[in-house]
């Protein structure tokens, strides 16, 4: 399991590489998102201070996460976002992906 766990970390921290300052960027939910929003707002924007991105999140969980690591997180769903992250439990040869967790409530169910 510490495995899983160390292999989540590790991609959530590559992924977080990917955001660049000024980007509009969504965030899923799960425990793989909880390692990217601690990467990109507990390390990367604290770290690199010049570094601003504006969230939309889909859970209220991942809200209180990303604004207690410093992250701008609004409300409006924007036309277009730059990037998304999210996890994903399984992943066939075609590329669809199944989000297996129903846990975490909308940003509108708090």
């Amino acid at each position: 399991m510490q495995d899983l766990e160390a292999e989540k970390m590790n991609a959530a921290k590559e992924a977080a590489k990917a955001v660049r300052s000024g980007m509009t960027i969504g965030i899923g939910s799960g425990s793989t998102v909880n390692h990217f929003i601690r990467a990109l707002g507990g390390e990367r924007v604290k770290e690199e201070g010049g570094l601003s991105v504006t969230c939309v999140v889909s859970s209220s969980q991942s809200r209180r996460l990303a604004e207690e690591n410093g992250l701008r997180v609004i409300e409006d769903i924007p036309e277009k976002l730059d990037i998304d992250f999210d996890g994903a439990d399984e992943a066939d040869l075609k590329g669809n992906l199944i989000k297996g967790g129903v846990a975490a409530p909308s940003p509108g169910r708090r």
